[in-house]
C-alpha cells in the first residue's frame, strides 16, 4: 500500500521552490524541474544507446525520492554533501523511506537501497547528470535577466555552466550549449523548450487551491504514481519503468492545446474531436522536432490509457482486444494504459484532497474528490484493489 506520509512528502515537491535566493520572473518548483529532467533524460538515453529505459525510470524516481526529503539544500551544498558524506546521507535517506517503500513493495525498497548504496551504472549516471544539468541551466537562463549583476549570481552561473560543460560529450547537451552561446537552436532543443513551457500552464485554473500545480509537474507526478502503483500491483520491473514513461508523456499534447478540463470535454462531447486535433498538431508541430526519436514518443503519447506495446519500432495499440495468438507482443515494451489512467485520476484526487487538507476548500474541490473516489476506489488492477489508496485520507 502507498502510505499517506509517502504521498504527502512526494506531493510537497509541488511547493518546493527553486532558486529562492535569486529574483525570479515566476515561481520555479521542484516537481516541474523533475518532469523536465525526465524528458531530457529519455532523449539522452536514446541518443547514447542506453538500452535500459526501465532502469533509467527507476533512477529518475529514486533520485526524486532522495531530493524530496533533502528539501531546501542549495545545490552547491547538496553536491558537497554527496561527495564528502555520501554514505551517511544515503543511510539517512534510506531510513526516511524504508517503511514507506516496504509498504508498497519489498522489491521496490531493495532496488532503492541498491541505487543509493551502489549507484547506477556509469552510462546511466552520465545520462541522469546530463539531464539534470540541462534542466537546471534552462531555469538559469530564465532568471538571468533579473538576477544578472546581483551578488552571488555570477558564481551560481559559473557552477551551473561548469556542470553542463562536463557533459558536453552528450549530443543534446552539446546542442544546448551551442544554443546558449547564441547559435541556431537544434530541433531537439526546441522540443526541450516546448516541454519546459508546460510549467507555465496551471491546472484547475478557475479553482483556488494550494499548492497550484502545473501540467509539467502533473505529468511527472502521474509517472511517479504509475511507477509506484505498478510495484504495488506486482507487475514486473520493466513494466514499472514503461508505465513511468507512459505517465510522464500522457499530457504532452497540452503544450499545443492547453489544459481542457474533463467535465468540459464530457459535457460538450469534445473528447474525440480534441483527440483528433491533438494528433494532427503533434504530427505537424512536435514529432518533426524529434527526428529518429519520434516513433517512441508517439507510442508513449498516443492512446495513453490503452494497454499497448512498442514492437519492432512501431506502436501496437489496444492489446486488451487483440487475439490471444498475438499476445507474444507482451514481451515487447508495454505500457499499462489503464493503470496510467488510474494514476492520472488519483493525481487529480490528490490535488483536490491535499488542498482541502491544507485548508483551502470549495464545492468544486469537494465534488471532484468525491466523484473520483466513487469511480475509482471500486476498481482493481492485477488483482489489487484501489480502495486503499483513497482510504489513507480517512485516517488523518
Amino acid at each position: 500500500m502507498i502510505t499517506f506520509d509517502l504521498l504527502e512528502t512526494a506531493f510537497g515537491a509541488f511547493s518546493m521552490e527553486r532558486w529562492n535566493d535569486h529574483p525570479r520572473p515566476l515561481g520555479l518548483y521542484e516537481m516541474d524541474k523533475q518532469g523536465h529532467k525526465a524528458v531530457v533524460a529519455l532523449l539522452l538515453a536514446r541518443q547514447t544507446g542506453l538500452d535500459d529505459l526501465p532502469g533509467l525510470a527507476r533512477g529518475l524516481v529514486f533520485e526524486f525520492l532522495k531530493r524530496a526529503v533533502l528539501t531546501d539544500l542549495k545545490p552547491p551544498v547538496y553536491y558537497r554533501l554527496t561527495q564528502t558524506g555520501g554514505d551517511r546521507m544515503a543511510r539517512w535517506v534510506l531510513d526516511k523511506w524504508r517503511d514507506h517503500l516496504e509498504a508498497v513493495s519489498p522489491k521496490l525498497m531493495h532496488l532503492f537501497e541498491i541505487h543509493l548504496t551502489r549507484g547506477p551504472r556509469e552510462d546511466m549516471q552520465r545520462v541522469l547528470e546530463g539531464a539534470n544539468s540541462v534542466a537546471t541551466a534552462w531555469e538559469l537562463s530564465l532568471i538571468e535577466p533579473l538576477a544578472r549583476g546581483i551578488y552571488g549570481f555570477d558564481r551560481t552561473k559559473r557552477e551551473v555552466m561548469d556542470r553542463l560543460e562536463a557533459h558536453r560529450d552528450l549530443p543534446l547537451v552539446r546542442e544546448f550549449l551551442f544554443k546558449l552561446a547564441g547559435a541556431r537552436s537544434h530541433p531537439l532543443c526546441n522540443f526541450v523548450d516546448l516541454v519546459a513551457q508546460l510549467r507555465f500552464q496551471k491546472r484547475w485554473t478557475r479553482v483556488q487551491r494550494i499548492p497550484n500545480t502545473s501540467v509539467l509537474g502533473h505529468m511527472f507526478f502521474v509517472g511517479f504514481l504509475s511507477f509506484l502503483m505498478s510495484a504495488m500491483c506486482g507487475l514486473n520491473t520493466n513494466r514499472w519503468g514503461w508505465n513511468f514513461f507512459g505517465g510522464l508523456m500522457h499530457d504532452l499534447p497540452e503544450a499545443l492545446t492547453r489544459d481542457v478540463i474533463s467535465p468540459l470535454k464530457r459535457e460538450m462531447g469534445l473528447q474525440d474531436l480534441l483527440q483528433e486535433l491533438e494528433s494532427q498538431m503533434m504530427e505537424r508541430e512536435v514529432y518533426p522536432l524529434l527526428e529518429d526519436h519520434a516513433p517512441l514518443i508517439r507510442f508513449l503519447v498516443e492512446s495513453p490509457f490503452s494497454l499497448k506495446a512498442f514492437h519492432q519500432g512501431r506502436p501496437v495499440l489496444d492489446l486488451s482486444v487483440r487475439r490471444e495468438a498475438e499476445m507474444e507482443l507482451m514481451s515487447s515494451p508495454v505500457v499499462d494504459g489503464p493503470l496510467v489512467d488510474l494514476s492520472d485520476k488519483y493525481s487529480a484526487f490528490l490535488e483536490a484532497r491535499f488542498s482541502i487538507h491544507y485548508g483551502v476548500s470549495s464545492r468544486v474541490l469537494r465534488e471532484a474528490a468525491e466523484a473520483i473516489r466513487s469511480n475509482c476506489q471500486i476498481k482493481a488492477y492485477n488483482g489489487i484493489e484501489m480502495r486503499g489508496l483513497f482510504q489513507v485520507f480517512d485516517q488523518i
